[in-house]
């Protein structure tokens, strides 16, 4: 995984994100935690069901690792996250 610092170059597109309902295709996406809980992703690069619960995100933090997907379920409790292309 690339960091941040060394990425190409993209406009930055937030998109709202629906937690509870889940999200694949994020394209590398970037997140911002908009009120404080957990969530279940899976990193770009990890196969699909290799997923990483992050506990207790505080309120306005960005999630720093990039995703492919959100998983919905009992892990995913934050709310108003916004995905950064």
């Amino acid at each position: 995984m690339g960091q941040y610092g060394n990425q190409p170059d993209y406009a930055v597109k937030a998109v709202s994100v629906n937690v509870a309902a889940g999200v694949s295709g994020l394209n590398s996406a970037a997140l911002y935690i908009g009120t404080s809980g957990d969530l279940e992703v899976q990193p770009v690069g990890n196969d699909a069901g290799d997923t990483v619960v992050f506990r207790n995100i505080p309120s306005g933090s960005f999630l720093p690792v990039i995703v492919s997907a959100i998983i919905s379920g009992g892990n995913s409790t934050a709310q108003d996250v916004l995905a950064y292309y």
